[in-house]
């Protein structure tokens, strides 16, 4: 993503994905996914935002100029059942 267009919300760079999953089968109607994901983000994302807010004393901005940086671990479990 351009730095022009990042903010703070959505802070993107670009970033590699590992991912794992498996699936237990318990019978034939029940079986149990599990899955995780690792993201790690490459540098650091700069951001120059400035964010308009209106207040009872009128107009004013909240800056941002700086750099995000992270990475990200994501989980998850599910249950099936089949009649």
């Amino acid at each position: 993503m351009h730095d022009e267009y990042r903010t703070t919300t959505i802070p993107d760079s670009d970033r590699l994905w590992y991912s794992l999953g498996t699936v237990y089968k318990a019978n034939e109607q029940l079986s149990l996914d599990i899955g995780v994901i690792y993201i790690t983000a490459h540098g650091k994302a700069s951001i120059n935002e400035s964010i308009p807010l209106k207040t009872s004393l009128g107009q004013v901005a909240i800056n941002f100029d700086g750099a995000a940086k992270g990475n990200v671990w994501l989980a998850g479990i599910q249950l099936n059942y089949t009649l």
